[in-house]
């Protein structure tokens, strides 16, 4: 009951606060600029982070002082998140530059690493802990990183890290899942469906950085307390997210570009140009996410080997999906 209570509450809070903003906001603020990464020709205002991001804090904090979720872990997710909340808002409304900006995702995930207990272990004991929180932290700041950057189209955001969270709350609920992680994911996808309804295409608001920077941190949280259980199986609810942007990255070092330039080379960015219908993409996205979350409460259940193959069933769907949408678009260009 807890995890609908949260679930809905961040939900109610997120879409309540945004039909206020969007009605009391002059209609410039934080209009997105068109960039190279962009996939909107019209104005658009990226305010839904004002409301999606402080949402998601806010149920978390409550959580933590419910003593649903252990305070040490879910005080640095809290202080991480409003730190790239904060650092997300100054980009929106001017840009940081990649350095500024790579530079506070590492003090936010550094801020949340500071808080967590020492016997939260991921890698086999045989590595030090020193060396695991370094893997942690540049681990962390990849999936911020990767939130942010696949936040380029219509409802994606929903898609590719609302839908996995609300499979993983469903299943805390129904005692598949730990509850901490279950908790924090009720909170990310709550924020993001309430979110969903102003997002709809053609969307005339966004997340910005102010909500794809946060809400990646909490879910890269997440992504931590589940890893305690399988490594594997954590990664696995977010397996198109990862093989859409780890193959981007790959392609892009290949083809000797700054990877860390503004683009818009991921796999779905191109589908989109070369004429694919948005909501054709974006359900494809969550249809691969729902089977993929399954696959991996099944790994978290039944542990070794059966986490491992689930990720490479998983994972194998998710990198179909992504070069078949690349051949599709070349297909259709030619």
């Amino acid at each position: 009951m807890t995890i609908f209570i949260l679930l809905f509450g961040s939900f109610a809070v997120t879409a309540g606060l945004l039909a206020i903003l969007g009605r009391s906001l002059p209609a410039g603020y934080l209009a997105a600029a068109v960039t190279p990464r962009s996939n909107h020709a019209g104005p658009a205002r990226q305010i839904g982070g004002l409301t999606a991001a402080p949402a998601a804090i806010a149920v978390v904090a409550a959580a933590t002082f419910l003593g649903i979720v252990d305070a040490r872990f879910a005080s640095g997710a809290v202080a991480g998140a409003t730190l790239l909340a904060a650092l997300g808002f100054v980009d929106d409304r001017r840009d940081l530059g990649s350095g500024a900006k790579l530079a506070g995702q590492f003090a936010a995930v550094l801020l949340l690493l500071w808080f967590v207990a020492p016997d939260l272990r991921v890698l086999p004991a045989t590595v030090p802990l020193f060396a695991e929180r370094i893997l942690l932290a540049v681990g962390l700041v990849w999936w911020v990183n990767m939130t942010n950057f696949m936040d380029g189209l219509d409802l994606m955001m929903v898609a590719g890290i609302g839908v996995p969270h609300a499979v993983v709350a469903l299943s805390g609920a129904a005692g598949l899942v730990d509850a901490a992680p279950a908790l924090l994911s009720a909170a990310i996808a709550g924020a993001l469906f309430g979110f969903a309804p102003f997002n709809l295409p053609p969307a005339r608001i966004f997340l910005g950085d102010s909500g794809s920077l946060a809400l990646g941190l909490l879910s890269g949280a997440v992504a931590l307390l589940l890893a305690t259980r399988s490594p594997w199986a954590a990664l696995l609810p977010f397996a198109f997210f990862l093989a859409d942007s780890v193959s981007t990255v790959v392609l892009r070092s290949i083809r000797g570009e700054n990877i860390l330039a503004a683009h818009s080379g991921h796999a779905y960015q191109v589908a989109r140009r070369a004429g694919r219908p948005i909501l054709s993409i974006v359900a494809e996205v969550a249809a691969i996410d729902v089977v993929a979350s399954a696959l991996a409460i099944a790994g978290l259940r039944w542990g070794t080997p059966y986490d491992l193959a689930a990720f490479v069933a998983g994972g194998g769907l998710a990198a179909a999906s992504v070069i078949g949408m690349r051949r599709r678009a070349r297909a259709a260009r030619n």
